[in-house]
């Protein structure tokens, strides 16, 4: 045995290159760097290319010295690939995003160095008849679907179409560093005419609806986080979850209106005054209170807090950031592996109650926390610069 040892530790063994490691050792820096900015011209454009297009520009801009296979295998190599288009530019062009992601991004930092309990709430959809989009058929089925129209005993040609519509449900959940919390988990089954549903489950829901919701599933929260750790629950921007204590005031308000909001501040003003005048004052009042997200008061946040809770908003367009999404994913791979295509919407919603209080793994949901704390940090090491705008103070 030892002297096997001996002899392999005399070779020298080399480790094996793939080939898009091949071709991308045949470009110099130079190159490497062209192919990059060159793409980065077509993402500002918004031009698409194809392989052979971006070759024949690099051929005529750069002299690139590689054929089309080539090409393929360096664009592979500098993590390239051809996928859905899915970046959102407002999440990165809008100032008021960047300075609420900014925001989002410290205050969660500064949490988890305290050792809060960060809960997650969101909702999703099922539908009847939930089931595989794809599976083992058969290449050329036509004929035996043709057989099928008229002969009942003819072999079945394939799996059935899965369906993506009908009857819907709206499921709900809080998501915490133990589990789902067992009284969140709710199923609402929808009453529309299947052909009047609306294609994202937040249009089915509203603020009274919400607002019962967390009536009971906050005190519920508050007694399940121990009481010596910050009790936090992450919720996104969905308009139904922003039901205001009071509105406050707007340039298009009534005069009326800015004196008796101010009065209400402990603020009097002359109601004689213009209107101008009298909002110009508004406007001060507002800055000096730290901007008009400081002083805006929700009424599930300002029960939330009674419970000794508190409530921290998403970023818009950063879902991203929440956990429960891939639990959800999870749920929905679940149902599509468990359903068929004539299941009703009852036996989805019991099949998805299921998975949500006996099936999901505690090891799962500390994965989904590690990614997206992850995400959090890697953000917040990006947006550690200069800040852009007004004070993160004004989203305090």
């Amino acid at each position: 045995m030892q002297v096997v040892k001996l002899f392999y530790k005399s070779k020298e063994f080399k480790p094996k290159t793939t080939t898009k490691e091949r071709a991308l050792a045949l470009l110099s820096p130079e190159e490497k760097t062209a192919i990059i900015d060159h793409i980065q011209e077509h993402y500002a454009t918004e031009e698409s290319f194809t392989i052979s297009s971006l070759l024949s520009e690099l051929q005529e801009k750069y002299g690139f010295r590689f054929g089309r296979t080539t090409l393929f295998w360096c664009l592979k190599a500098l993590r390239y690939t051809h996928r859905v288009n899915t970046y959102n530019p407002f999440a990165t062009t809008r100032t008021d995003i960047i300075r609420m992601r900014r925001w989002y991004s410290r205050e969660m930092s500064e949490l988890r160095e305290r050792g809060a309990h960060v809960s997650y709430f969101d909702e999703t959809w099922l539908f009847h008849g939930m089931t595989r989009k794809e599976g083992w058929n058969r290449e050329q089925s036509s004929a035996y679907e043709i057989a099928k129209l008229g002969n009942l005993d003819a072999p079945v040609p394939g799996f059935p179409a899965a369906s993506d519509k009908g009857q819907r449900a709206t499921v709900l959940g809080v998501l915490t560093e133990t589990g789902m919390l067992p009284g969140s988990i709710k199923v609402h089954v929808s009453k529309r005419n299947p052909k009047l549903e609306p294609s994202d489950p937040h249009e089915t829901m509203n603020s009274r609806w919400y607002g019962d919701y967390m009536a009971g599933v906050l005190p519920e929260l508050a007694a399940w986080v121990p009481a010596n750790r910050e009790n936090i629950l992450v919720i996104d921007n969905a308009s139904y979850h922003n039901e205001v204590v009071e509105r406050i005031p707007t340039k298009s308000s009534k005069k009326e209106e800015l004196v008796e909001w101010m009065e209400k501040m402990g603020v009097s003003l002359d109601s004689k005054r213009l209107k101008e005048e009298l909002w110009e004052e508004v406007e001060i009042f507002i800055s000096s209170r730290g901007g008009r997200r400081k002083l805006q008061r929700y009424k599930v946040d300002e029960f939330a807090s009674t419970l000794g809770v508190r409530i921290i908003r998403l970023p818009p367009y950063h879902c991203c950031l929440n956990p429960i999404e891939f639990i959800w994913g999870q749920l929905k791979d679940y149902l599509r592996k468990h359903g068929k295509r004539s299941d009703k919407v009852e036996l989805v919603k019991t099949r998805a109650v299921h998975f949500l209080r006996n099936v999901l793994e505690l090891g799962t949901i500390a994965r989904t926390y590690e990614h997206v704390i992850d995400k959090e940090f890697d953000i917040w090491n990006i947006m550690n610069e200069p800040q852009i705008g007004p004070s993160d103070d004004e989203l305090d």
